[in-house]
């Protein structure tokens, strides 16, 4: 049970470390949505619709409806054809009369009686001799922001379910890296140090997941490394050779002892 119980008093303090690092990720990602430091996905939606509108209403300017009627409509039918944020179109007299319409476009407008346009009901002037003749309407999508589940579709949503999901796993494997490299020989007295580095032979220190804590002068100038590529490695995993053939078994004499 020892190596268990050391293995969870690592992996929990990791854990509680990573997930308060992804909250507060998460946090700074949504400061800089509610100050428009990021893209704003309704603002690109509103800049799209009010640029469709100025192209047609400059088109609009150019035909004649008494003599352009069919190819008005054509034109309408092609618009709403080719763009999908649009969800019907229609072309309604200044008399209130609605002449031309896509399908179920009369149930999508759904009465709408205001004089300005909106995010979603869009009036596009038809002029005849600079005089009022009609308006194009146009029924666009509802902006996913301002529907009640619109915040769960965002891509500010996703994106921070990304940070919250990849970013927690990257996080852990980055604490249990640091943690297992944290130099344990800070916590150890100079005079402890020094006692260990007068001693001839090689002495290491280790715990028992075989992580090394503490090596002397002795052993580094051994085996040739230092004291940074030492800390936190197996012991297992340097290169110890048998003293003879009927000693080389495969289990090392401190995984026995441990």
């Amino acid at each position: 049970m020892g190596p268990i119980k050391k293995s969870l008093s690592i992996m929990f303090p990791a854990m509680r470390m990573s997930f308060a690092l992804v909250m507060i990720t998460s946090c700074v990602l949504l400061s800089a949505e509610i100050f428009g430091f990021m893209p704003s996905e309704t603002k690109y939606q509103i800049e799209s619709r009010t640029r469709i509108s100025e192209a047609l209403t400059l088109q609009m300017s150019v035909l004649i409806p008494d003599e352009n009627i069919n190819q008005i409509q054509q034109l309408i039918r092609f618009l709403v054809r080719r763009n999908d944020d649009i969800l019907s179109a229609g072309i309604r007299t200044s008399g209130g009369q609605l002449i031309f319409q896509s399908q179920d476009h009369n149930a999508l407008w759904g009465g709408f009686n205001d004089s300005t346009s909106s995010t979603t009901h869009v009036f596009v002037p038809i002029l005849q001799n600079g005089n009022l003749w009609g308006n194009v309407e146009l029924r666009f999508k509802e902006i996913k922001s301002n529907s009640f589940f619109g915040f769960f579709t965002s891509s500010i949503f996703r994106l921070l379910l990304f940070v919250m999901v990849f970013g927690f796993v990257v996080y852990l494997v980055f604490m249990l890296r640091t943690l297992r490299q944290l130099d344990p020989s800070s916590v150890i007295p100079d005079r402890v140090n020094a006692a260990f580095d007068t001693l001839a032979e090689g002495v290491i220190i280790i715990d028992e997941q075989e992580q090394i804590l503490l090596v002397n002068k002795s052993f580094r100038e051994k085996i040739g490394r230092d004291l940074g590529a030492l800390l936190g490695l197996k012991v297992s995993e340097l290169e110890w050779k048998a003293i003879s053939a009927e000693k080389s078994g495969k289990v090392h004499p401190w995984q026995q002892v441990i």
